[in-house]
């Protein structure tokens, strides 16, 4: 089917394939991100940084333009969904998004800060800082996990929807997605939940 769309049709379109494949190799793409600028880190710091601005350069385009356009497309669910939608990275990774796109704004309210407390901005700190946002991009997936598990829990489970906030529904979604492959890896049967009918709504009614 894919890009075959005189057999296929729209489905067999170039756009298409690259719509399904964007979101089902996104974990892959993740983790292959923050490999890559770990690699790079250890390599050339400079060299890394410029690779990262670059890379979130482009979540802020997407970022954008996907928000923009879903609230366009369905102003009566953007309505009631605004939040959900302008969060859909996470707290965490909009705050990264920031960073990436206006540097000076962070680093000089943020080491001004961390002066007066008497903490050097620099070294050890700042590598430390840089390393967090390149893995956040994969372990963004486990942190998601994380508080998946973390809602059946009696009292902790009461903190999930803000977790969710802070981590993002993009990867929940991606962490769900890993999920997917280690299921097809371990050869899990397909098959649908069913709601079981026993007519208890209709007796009392």
């Amino acid at each position: 089917m894919w890009l075959r769309r005189g057999r296929a049709g729209p489905l067999g379109s170039a756009s298409f394939a690259l719509i399904w494949f964007s979101v089902t190799l996104m974990p892959v793409l993740m983790v292959a991100s923050s490999v890559a600028l770990v690699t790079l880190f250890a390599l050339d710091r400079g060299l890394s940084l410029g690779a990262f601005r670059g890379l979130w350069a482009i979540n802020v385009f997407t970022y954008l333009f996907v928000t923009l356009t879903s609230f366009s497309l369905d102003p009566s669910t953007a309505r009631t969904a605004w939040r959900e939608g302008l969060l859909f990275p996470g707290l965490i990774s909009l705050a990264i998004i920031v960073y990436a796109c206006w540097p000076p704004l962070v680093d000089d309210h943020l080491a001004g800060a961390l002066r007066d407390a008497g903490i050097d901005p620099n070294g050890a700190l700042a590598d430390a800082a840089l390393l967090f946002t390149y893995v956040w991009l994969s372990t963004s997936m486990l942190a998601a996990w994380l508080v998946k598990r973390l809602e059946p829990v009696r009292v902790l489970g009461r903190a999930t929807p803000a977790l969710v906030y802070l981590v993002g529904y993009g990867p929940l979604l991606c962490a769900i997605t890993a999920a997917a492959y280690v299921k097809e890896v371990q050869g899990k049967e397909m098959v649908w939940e069913k709601t079981e009918k026993t007519g208890a709504v209709g007796d009392v009614a």
